[in-house]
């Protein structure tokens, strides 16, 4: 059917130290405080174990990127000369992470007095919150924390702020422990404010304490004077008369923190404190949901040739596809973890039965064997992660993760981690390498999340808890499940997806915990992947959604996401929706984040809010397990009802149900799009070259056809969903339906030329129906009808093969396309219209001919047969019979009436039965013809066998209207154009994450120059 149709339509050098001092200030003061991504870059060229984390220290020291280092949040590696190795003292992290070429550029606050003016009293307390909280984090995994034990922090204010007030504001800033403390405290209760870890004053209090003994200098971990006036004789009193006379070792770290309207008498503080002040600007804003933050640069890896076990097991007699889906993960195994894994890999899919050869024939049981034997004699080496050794056998991205880990053991017992990778298959096969290397993890126990199931998931949990395992690696597709907190969380190289930010944000440890980003040296994909996270892109609310389930409200703003499903037979399970227009799928566990961008994306269209998407509620809970179920809340603009999912084990499970079930209830309505399925990677495969013609060398390809139409009839569940079709600015023009097995996603106006007039071709969806079986045979005969009639030849095509159906449409429809919703369209189809046409092609006039008062909208026919001559009536000539002279009708120009021309050329022509009936003035119609090309001319007919007049008794009425035929006329360009917007999105969505507006898509695809 569809083939017929096609037939008949045709860099800078780094600045010396010297020069950017003042710019360093400011930088430092916006590194204390800001909240946005925080991000160490780490040179991927150092080589000591110690190497990483001394950086993700520095940054809980307030140490980040410079705001001019790059405006995507990574530092430009490019643009700057590398440093040299750094080497770190054993088993300390209290030398700073800096190359001796850049000791200006990184200076840890939390050795120096630091003096910061802010625009606003509320800001100051966030900053300083900020600043406590880190120095804390120091001193908890810090070497010198045995020496700072009893040590507390204050957080002096003036005497007329609430001390009530701010202590309940940090709080609620650091989740840390803190207290209040004014003059009434006596010297006995200092001893009971050592279980806080930071304590509120006022500076005349404090003055006070320090004056009667209560407290010394020595005993205080660190100090935040916030906005409190320079002049004021408390403070000087205190820094001139017991910080300075401290020892400089035992003296506390001060911040100063000053609103900009009391900046005139800086310049003592700035004296007494041997620092300079420095301005955060009014635009930077402060996050409560972002962890610390460190961005860890490993060296790119070598070319990924295949190992000798893998050369090997290529070379057994039997093709390549026959184990695709292995040697696939092989190559990415090799490309995340080393030949090592890629070796491992192998083992372990033979032990596990995933090898299984899919060849035909006998010798199937003689590779399989082959294939075992090959593997259990096959000589296995241990990871080497020591880059200088000549057995060094894992990635460098694998390398630079150990030595990541290795910085973890000051965290002991309290460790745990969580690393996020992208793929079950490298989940696995990490953990088995860390396992190996207990010797120098010795304090790991690392254990793959690669069951889904909500029980395994519930165990695994309760372990982490427990310390029966302290560092879980868990794959993309499990990222959504309720994960404990981690005190440092690593994402093994970035994928383009907020969402899997905000879950990463959430995981780690808010108070004490660091989210190391590893990225590729001088990868500018993963530069601008990591852009995505800043302040400016990312709305941190998606981190606060993630936390609570989706119960919170739901921002306005799109996620940016990465539409490509992870490869490997594992992530292929469980039911799932198919997209007919780019073969994309959706599982269970993709259908949470399809709903999150779903909701957003309508929010951020409509301009309105939603409080939750999700309620969790317990279902029941006995002695062993507990289960839940989830209640979806969409947006009425979606969907009115409210959808309740099964019962499930865990909440996370539980929300995964429930919105898989609303994804499948909006596609059933045809409310979801397109843009929201994931499709496999192995999608992006080029075609394969094509035999060269033998005389001119050019290679042919087959011309792209868009899968829509044959999975429309594979994924076909009885429901049809109506497109209309109107013609705008043409009153000839009749509405008429279209009706898919599948939804088609949201069309642009189609535009063509019609007699040489640009047009436009509107399409709105309408929502899906059943048919009956009556009504659908109808439609199928009107449909076949359709298509005989603008062909005008032969055509066939049974019910179970049709693509789609036709179907005309009241005249009233044109004027509500807008306003009404269609929610019944099939009632405003004529059924009498298409009832007749699916049983005849054309119909006799009464003989009564003299009734015969209007010819309006009606296709007349020459004779009565099926394939003929059509023409368009234009008005009935009462002042004309058969016997009248035709004046001005060409064909019959030479004889005396049109009934000697019906004598002379009309072959068995007896007379007719009334010579005084009138005349129908007539139009010739068409031949179907290209409407998309506006130079487009149709083939000329002869002049002289076209007819001006008919004579109704010996012609017949065309079942179908004329304004209706008219629309069907241009139907083959329509349809071609909706298949060319079918390639574009499957295009858009394959090769480009539609991340280019599809008109313009379809414009550069579709220009003349795309020959050349």
């Amino acid at each position: 059917m569809l083939r017929t149709w096609k037939d008949a339509s045709q860099g800078q050098p780094q600045q010396p130290h010297v020069k950017e001092q003042g710019s360093y200030q400011d930088a430092q003061s916006r590194r204390t405080c800001s909240g946005e991504p925080s991000s160490v870059t780490t040179d991927a060229a150092s080589s000591n174990s110690g190497a990483v984390l001394d950086g993700a220290h520095a940054l809980s020291s307030t140490i980040t990127k410079r705001d001019r280092d790059g405006e995507d949040g990574v530092e430009d590696v490019k643009k700057r000369k590398r440093g040299p190795d750094v080497s770190v003292l054993p088993g300390s992290l209290s030398t700073p992470l800096v190359p001796s070429k850049m000791e200006g550029r990184y200076e840890q606050t939390r050795s120096r007095n630091s003096i910061i003016i802010l625009d606003s009293f509320d800001d100051a307390i966030i900053c300083g919150s900020r600043f406590l909280e880190s120095t804390i984090v120091w001193a908890t995994v810090s070497p010198e924390v045995v020496s700072s034990a009893g040590r507390i922090s204050l957080f002096i204010v003036n005497e007329n702020v609430s001390l009530e007030s701010v202590t309940r504001r940090l709080a609620s800033e650091t989740r840390l422990k803190v207290t209040s403390w004014s003059k009434s405290v006596s010297p006995t209760r200092w001893s009971t404010l050592t279980e806080y870890q930071v304590v509120v004053s006022s500076i005349d209090a404090f003055l006070g304490h320090l004056t009667k003994g209560v407290i010394k200098m020595s005993q205080l971990r660190a100090l935040v004077i916030c906005d409190v006036a320079c002049t004021s004789s408390a403070l000087m009193t205190v820094l001139e008369c017991f910080y300075r006379a401290q020892n400089a070792d035992a003296r506390p770290i001060i911040l100063a923190l000053r609103s900009s309207a009391r900046v005139a008498d800086i310049s003592q503080l700035e004296q007494v404190l041997e620092t300079e002040a420095a301005s955060l600007s009014a635009t930077v804003t402060f996050s409560r949901l972002r962890p610390l933050e460190v961005v860890v640069q490993y060296e790119p890896p070598s070319s990924s040739q295949d190992t000798k076990l893998t050369e090997r097991i290529r070379a057994i007699q039997f093709s390549e596809s026959s184990l695709f889906e292995a040697f696939s993960a092989a190559r990415r195994v090799i490309q995340e973890l080393g030949p090592c894994a890629c070796d491992l890999m192998w083992r372990r899919g033979m032990k596990r039965g995933a090898l299984v050869v899919n060849d035909d024939g006998d010798a199937v049981a003689k590779v399989t064997s082959e294939l075992q034997n090959l593997i259990d004699s096959w000589p296995f080496a241990m990871p080497n992660v020591n880059s200088s050794s000549r057995g060094f056998n894992v990635s460098p991205k694998f390398a630079r993760l150990i030595q990541i880990l290795n910085t973890c053991k000051l965290y002991g017992d309290k460790f745990r981690g969580i690393i996020f990778v992208h793929e079950r298959e490298v989940a696995a096969i990490m953990a088995d390498m860390l396992c190996m290397l207990a010797q120098d993890l010795g304090f790991l126990r690392p254990l793959a999340l690669t069951d889904s199931d909500g029980y395994s998931v519930q165990g695994v949990c309760r372990g982490f808890a427990a310390g029966e395992s302290n560092l879980l690696i868990i794959p993309k597709s499990l990222e959504d499940l309720d994960i404990p907190s981690a005190l440092v969380v690593v994402r093994y190289g970035v994928w383009e997806s907020q969402l899997s930010y905000a879950y990463s944000c959430a995981r780690t440890a808010r108070a004490h915990g660091f989210l190391v980003h590893m990225v590729e040296n001088g990868s500018d994909v993963e530069r601008r992947v990591l852009s995505h996270c800043q302040r400016e892109t990312f709305d941190e609310r998606w981190i606060e959604v993630v936390m609570s389930g989706g119960s919170s409200p739901i921002p306005s703003q799109p996620l940016i996401e990465n539409c490509v499903l992870p490869d490997g037979p594992d992530e292929d399970v469980g039911p799932r929706i198919e997209d007919p227009t780019t073969s994309g799928r959706l599982y269970e566990r993709d259908a949470v984040c399809a709903l999150y961008r779903l909701v957003s994306n309508t929010l951020h269209m409509s301009e309105t809010s939603h409080e939750s998407l999700f309620v969790v509620r317990q279902e029941s809970c006995d002695a062993l397990s507990c289960e839940w179920i989830c209640d979806v809340l969409l947006p009425s603009e979606l969907l009115m009802e409210q959808i309740s999912g099964p019962p499930r084990p865990t909440p996370a499970h539980a929300r995964r149900a429930a919105a898989f079930i609303t994804c499948v209830r909006l596609y059933e309505h045809g409310a979801f799009d397109h843009r929201l399925f994931l499709y496999p990677w192995s999608a992006r495969k080029t075609q394969e070259l094509a035999h060269a013609d033998s005389i001119s060398g050019n290679r042919c390809y087959s011309r792209k056809q868009t899968p829509f139409w044959s999975n429309s009839l594979r994924l076909f569940s009885h429901r049809w969903f109506p497109v209309i079709l109107h013609v705008q600015g043409r009153e000839k023009h009749a509405p008429m339906l279209l009706l898919t097995r599948q939804p088609l996603p949201r069309m642009p106006a189609c535009r063509l030329f019609i007699e040489g007039v640009p047009t436009v071709v509107q399409s709105v969806r309408a929502a899906p129906v059943e048919i009956s079986a009556d009504h659908l045979h109808a439609l199928h005969l009107f449909t076949i009808r359709i298509c005989r009639a603008i062909l005008n030849k032969p055509f066939a095509c049974s019910a179970d093969d049709v693509a789609y159906l036709f179907a005309p449409l009241r005249s009233c429809v044109r004027g509500n396309l807008q306003s009404t919703e269609f929610q019944r369209v099939l009632d405003y189809v004529p059924w009498d219209v298409v009832l007749l046409a699916g049983k005849e092609w054309a119909v006799r006039f009464d003989p009564d001919f003299g009734s015969l008062q209007s010819v309006e909208d009606m296709v007349i026919q020459d004779r009565m047969v099926e394939f003929t001559r059509r023409y368009y009536a234009l008005c009935l000539r009462q002042d004309l019979t058969p016997l009248s002279k035709p004046e001005d009708s060409s064909r019959e120009a030479g004889y005396n009436n049109f009934v000697e021309y019906c004598k002379a050329r009309r072959k068995g022509f007896d007379g007719l039965q009334d010579y005084q009936q009138p005349m129908i003035e007539v139009a010739k119609i068409a031949s179907v013809s290209n409407h998309l090309n506006p130079v487009f001319q149709p083939l000329p007919e002869r002049s002289r066998g076209v007819a001006k007049y008919l004579i109704p008794e010996l012609s017949a009425r065309f079942t179908i209207p004329a304004s209706t035929f008219r629309t069907a006329l241009v139907l083959p360009s329509v349809m071609r154009r909706i298949e060319d917007f079918l390639i574009v999105q499957e295009l858009n969505a394959v090769f480009f994450n539609h991340s280019i507006h599809e008109e313009h898509l379809f414009a550069a695809i579709s220009a003349p120059v795309r020959r050349v």
